[in-house]
């Protein structure tokens, strides 16, 4: 993550930092790693109790933003809401991006998310 630091008055150094918002790419990959962690074992396995996360699944849901309510309320399964938002929004960029359904430009968030509509990419 990045850091945005504004200098107030002459000679002071990191006055007014404040830690920005992860990018696409590291979002993404704490999006995987958490996947890994949190959801593989559901649904990436024969006989997993969750259903393969296919595009056509995921594009069910028309927005990134539906995606992340669902995600956000359900799961983990044995635990749902127990994550922060910030693991939520970094598995749906990371689905969304693994399954091929969106390229995103920026990273997601309660902003961002509502204006994603989910169609396979070509």
């Amino acid at each position: 993550m990045g850091r945005i630091c504004l200098a107030v008055g002459v000679g002071v150094v990191g006055a007014g930092c404040v830690q920005a918002g992860p990018t696409v790419e590291e979002q993404r990959a704490e999006g995987q790693a958490l996947y890994q962690a949190q959801c593989v074992g559901c649904h990436e396995v024969d006989g997993g109790i969750g259903v393969r996360l296919t595009p056509q699944l995921l594009t069910g849901y028309n927005t990134a933003q539906a995606l992340f309510n669902y995600i956000r309320f359900a799961m983990p399964y044995q635990q749902p809401g127990v994550l922060a938002e910030r693991e939520y929004w970094a598995i749906v960029a990371y689905l969304l991006d693994a399954r091929g359904v969106t390229t995103l430009t920026q990273p997601l968030d309660s902003g961002f998310a509502p204006t994603v509509v989910l169609r396979r990419s070509p």
